[in-house]
């Protein structure tokens, strides 16, 4: 049983790993989105606010390259996933940004917004 520091540890090394630009390596990456997306949900929401959303809320912005996202859609999509109801009541903003992916402009970015509620429902 891992207790809930070393949680917070983990998710905090996840994000900074995940969201970090100079990180070419894809598999990496991927690895580490995994290890995010099974910890998310076992850390308390205000950490997850205070440690997640920031960094991961500027990443599917327009502006940024589309790789980047797309990894951005990814990292949210996992944590509304992990954290649900509770989290969208906790944390407003990640209803916001949900729905922004479904309203983007580029169908690809929608895209991940549809799979998302396929999944959520």
């Amino acid at each position: 049983m891992v207790n809930t520091s070393n949680k917070q540890q983990i998710l905090k090394l996840a994000v900074e790993i995940t969201t970090d630009d100079c990180n070419e390596n894809q598999v990496l990456i991927d690895c580490w989105i995994d290890v995010f997306t099974n910890v998310v949900g076992k850390v308390e929401i205000p950490y997850v606010s205070q440690v997640a959303v920031r960094p991961i809320s500027e990443m599917p912005g327009p502006k940024n390259p589309f790789p980047k996202r797309k990894r951005g859609n990814r990292l949210l999509t996992e944590m509304a996933l992990a954290i649900g109801e509770d989290g969208f009541e906790e944390e407003p903003i990640l209803q916001r940004l949900m729905m922004g992916i479904c309203r983007d402009t580029n169908y690809k970015i929608r895209l991940d917004g549809a799979i998302w509620f396929k999944r959520y429902f």
